[in-house]
């Protein structure tokens, strides 16, 4: 009615002062204007307005979503479980209690309506109880974060899996891993009841249930990550457009995660952790390259590896990374690297580590991490203690940072390795005696492809030399008859250079030739983007008109089936110009830089097996890497293919050692399993494995930097240990297995005359052996 008083009247009832008003970020300073034409209009839309806001606000409210759902509309009964969660939603003391009473209350929500496919018609059904149950994740998230841990190391566990279900509820079907975990963890409740409770069950059990943990605490990472890249960049767009605060901005995604159901079980998940390190007798730290004398160097702080492995530090450096994945090489300045990352000791990366002299370890206690806050940029002294397998850090003394800044490339002959040489063509001349090997190229043998009697020096690498050696040793009873071995063949070397001059590649030798020349390292993206060139350039070459014919006969003399198709011809040929290429990625240029080697001298002979579709694969080193220990045999072992495991997949492996002096006594796990997902690829797969000139050679593995290839792309199932036998050791599966490899490794050692590094797998509860090398 155009009445002002009126209008004033109803805002100071409602404590709406003029003052109020004009104190907005935006402040209303005007009074309204009357327009009595549209009033019906506007009333109209307030109303609605209101009933909006009404449904999307009120919806998050629990008491009012059951009142709805309950009495209003009779979509679900009104069950002593959502009588609890309405009446103890806020009280402080019994949140395990009311944890238990929202998931049950969810799952009754969920068989009311929500289940997939159900009522999908029925959109006001669906949407009232989508509002009861996002006010119960809302209760239920609650509880968990303001929960304190219980101190019994089981009632801690339980009370996680409660978190779990919860989150697990709240999140899509295809959050599989966080499902899975979930599943683990019960059974590793359930086998803590069944055991006699004897200290070397307990021991066992905590190691399970670590790994269960660590399996989890990775799911929830990942989702995390998932939510980071889905909303930040969106977040930073709207933000700047708005002009909002830089810090609110750069926060926002964090703070959606921390306001969300993860948050709680993250923090349960981390106070677990600790637990279970202690009762399983865990340190802090997982050292994966020892190193018992101090180094010394300058300490820095990178988000990941890989944005740093082109660098070169000119003083010796102590790099904290938060992220170390399987495709990195370590920088040439470092001498130590410390991450909270998971890193199998078996991987290639850990090996390349060893081979380089680098302290390298992993640190499962983020506090002790962030306490190297203190050292940054400054110079620290640190070394593995292997006795309680420890890295010790202390600030470094005079003497000892005199010492590290003589380790410049103008000042000491002993780190010129490192630096040496002009890294735009990645050619060196070293002068240490370290570094006084070099790669020799190898003179074509005129075949295009080679079987196993003609694996000899000269004609293909060391890896498929010491294919044919166990070949011979298996034949000559050298080797138990029980150890399986693929049928090989091979490109040898040269063959590339071979394809390279054939007439149909006439115009990408010439663009290949051009693309070397730029090859760029100035800075890590300029060498990925020129590297990349290259590789795209040799995986568009054409095969020789005789290729296909040569491969064939090779092929059935070596009593491995051809390819029947085009289509598996040309797989065949993607993946050895892959293998090729492979000559051309980051992380070999880097390492072969680095040691000073002749990037232009590198060779690629491929050696090419049917592969083993796989139930497990391992390595094995024959001496431990932790110690040194002869004595001692270490090894790992994944649910399907081994890339899993030497490709340093997230999570770890399920790890033994063995006493080689007493072959009789049982292998001894420690640790389980935590890789959320198995490689497997379909029956007549191929694979194409490189074997250059510069692996395996004295003072240099050169282990994984380049590629082995499959002709069929890899399958990836998310694995479900709870019902796995070599984890549970169900009908002794366990035992047999590490007894079985245990048994090829002391043989494979004795009849090579030297530690092994071997790769392998079980198929069906047979041993087959891929690969071998000297240890490094």
């Amino acid at each position: 009615n155009s009445d002002l008083n009126a209008y004033w009247k109803t805002l100071m009832e409602g404590g709406v002062t003029r003052q109020v008003l004009e104190g907005y970020e935006r402040p209303i300073k005007s009074e309204p204007t009357a327009s009595p034409h549209i009033a019906k209009d506007l009333i109209r839309d307030f109303e609605n307005y209101l009933s909006i806001l009404k449904s999307v606000h009120s919806g998050a409210d629990l008491k009012f979503s059951i009142e709805v759902c309950c009495s209003q509309r009779n979509y679900l009964g009104l069950s002593q479980a959502l009588q609890y969660c309405r009446q103890f939603t806020d009280k402080v003391g019994n949140e395990k209690a009311l944890l238990e009473a929202t998931i049950q209350a969810r799952h009754e929500v969920r068989n009311a309506g929500l289940k997939q496919n159900a009522h999908k018609h029925d959109h006001e059904k669906v949407r009232e109880l989508l509002y009861l149950d996002l006010a119960l994740g809302g209760v239920s998230s609650r509880a968990v974060q303001r929960a304190e841990l219980p101190k019994d190391i089981v009632e801690a566990l339980e009370f996680t899996v409660l978190a779990l279900e919860d989150l697990c509820l709240s999140l899509p079907t295809s959050c599989e891993d966080l499902a899975l975990s979930l599943v683990e963890m019960q059974r590793v409740i359930s086998s803590r009841y069944q055991s006699n409770g004897d200290e070397k069950t307990k021991y066992f059990w905590a190691l399970r249930a670590k790994a269960t943990v660590d399996r989890a605490r990775m799911a929830v990472a990942t989702y995390g990550d998932s939510i980071n890249s889905s909303m930040q960049l969106t977040a930073e767009s709207i933000g700047d457009a708005c002009k909002c605060d830089q810090w609110t901005i750069a926060h926002f995604s964090e703070e959606v995660i921390r306001g969300g159901p993860a948050f709680g079980l993250s923090l349960a998940l981390t106070r677990l952790d600790k637990m279970l390190r202690q009762e399983a007798n865990l340190g802090a730290w997982s050292i994966i390259s020892p190193k018992e004398e101090k180094v010394c160097g300058r300490v820095e702080f990178y988000p990941t590896l890989r944005e740093v492995m082109n660098e070169s530090f000119r003083e010796p450096t102590i790099l904290v990374c938060d992220k170390v994945g399987g495709g990195e090489e370590i920088p040439r300045g470092a001498v130590a690297l410390l991450t909270p990352s998971s890193v199998d000791v078996l991987s290639h990366s850990a090996v390349r580590a060893r081979n380089s002299d680098v302290l390298f370890a992993t640190c499962h206690d983020l506090t002790v991490l962030d306490s190297l806050c203190a050292f940054v940029n400054e110079f620290a002294s640190t070394k593995s203690i292997g006795s309680d397998s420890s890295v010790k850090i202390e600030h470094a003394s005079e003497a000892e940072i005199a010492k590290a800044t003589k380790m410049k490339l103008e000042d000491d002959p002993s780190t010129q390795a490192w630096f040496a040489g002009d890294s735009s063509s990645g050619s060196s001349t070293p002068t240490s005696s370290k570094a006084k090997i070099d790669l020799k190229k190898k003179t074509f043998c005129g075949k295009f492809s080679v079987s196993l009697d003609d694996f000899r020096e000269g004609v293909v690498g060391a890896k498929s030399r010491n294919t044919r050696t166990l070949r011979e040793s298996l034949e000559s009873s050298n080797l138990p008859p029980w150890i399986n071995l693929p049928r090989s063949f091979a490109i040898p070397f040269g063959t590339f250079d071979y394809v390279l001059e054939a007439p149909m590649n006439k115009d990408k030798k010439e663009q290949f030739i051009r693309l070397i020349d730029q090859i760029d390292d100035s800075s890590g993206d300029s060498l990925e983007d020129t590297l990349n060139q290259v590789r795209s350039c040799v995986k568009s070459l054409t095969p020789p008109q005789d290729a296909r014919k040569e491969l064939t006969r090779v092929m059935k003399a070596s009593e491995i089936s051809p390819p029947e198709t085009d289509e598996q011809w040309h797989k065949a040929w993607e993946a050895l110009v892959s293998v090729w290429a492979s000559k051309w990625n980051e992380r070999a240029y880097v390492s072969l830089r680095n040691r000073g080697l002749t990037h232009k001298n590198l060779q690629m002979a491929v050696l090419v097996q049917p592969v083993i579709d796989a139930d497990y694969a391992f390595v094995v080193h024959t001496t431990s890497p932790a110690n040194n220990d002869e004595n001692e045999l270490y090894a790992e072992i994944v649910k399907g293919l081994g890339e899993t495991l030497v490709g340093n997949y997230p999570g770890r492996a399920l790890s033994f050692k063995a006493d080689k002096r007493t072959p009789n006594s049982p292998p001894v796990i420690t640790g389980f399993p935590s890789k959320n997902i198995a490689l497997n690829v379909p029956k007549g797969t191929l694979i194409f494995r490189s074997d250059s000139n510069g692996e395996d050679l004295e003072g240099y593995a050169g282990a994984g930097l380049y590629e082995s290839v499959t002709t069929e792309v890899e399958t990836v199932t998310h694995v479900d240990y709870s019902k796995d036998d070599m984890v549970w050791n169900d009908r002794g599966t366990a035992d047999q297995i590490m007894s079985k490899i245990t048994e090829a490794g002391i043989a494979i050692e004795k009849a090579l005359g030297c530690a092994q590094d071997i790769e392998g797998c079980v198929k069906d509860g047979k041993v087959y052996i891929v690969q071998t090398r000297p240890q490094v």
